[in-house]
């Protein structure tokens, strides 16, 4: 008799654990859902960088403020594309296309029963600024020297470009 008492607990104990690793998993596909921080966003903001000329030291402190100004205006969920134009209006090229990371402000109800974590987005967040800042670095020092540009047609262009990928103004 007690044998058999056990076998139920045991299979019990069973279901029990594998009811356990999936609700894990889905706890975890769940979070992973949340990081997602394109999902919630509202606005898209275009950076455009012209590549036709070298920056002197005037034009690299003028950089450094329009940038410091973009990045602090962001939003959380907010896309962010910089796109940099060459010469020919066709000379544009997409270095940096990434959603802000952060976690959506809301009613206090919203936030309790919200899937995105604090503590995560404020870590994305930091690789988010090191991908940010190396795509503008890398972008200052691959300038193209060129007699002419077609700026206007390039950011055209560029606006086009983003429209087309449903990017929200």
């Amino acid at each position: 008799m007690r044998r058999e008492a056990r076998l139920p607990l045991r299979r019990m104990a069973r279901a029990l654990l594998v009811m356990l690793c999936l609700t894990l998993a889905a706890g975890m596909a769940a979070a992973e859902e949340a990081r997602d921080y394109c999902a919630f966003g509202e606005r898209s903001s275009l950076f455009i960088m012209d590549r036709t000329t070298q920056f002197d030291p005037a034009d690299e402190k003028t950089l450094i403020g329009l940038l410091e100004g973009f990045y602090n205006a962001l939003a959380a969920g907010e896309r962010v594309l910089i796109v940099t134009i060459g010469a020919a209006a066709t000379d544009m090229k997409v270095v940096f296309d990434e959603c802000r990371p952060g976690c959506p402000s809301g009613r206090l109800l919203d936030r309790l029963v919200s899937a995105c974590r604090p503590i995560a987005a404020l870590g994305d967040l930091q690789g988010f600024e090191g991908r940010f800042i190396a795509a503008v670095a890398g972008a200052v020092k691959a300038y193209q020297e060129a007699p002419a540009s077609e700026l206007f047609r390039s950011i055209a262009g560029a606006s086009r470009m983003g429209a087309e990928r449903g990017y929200r103004s």
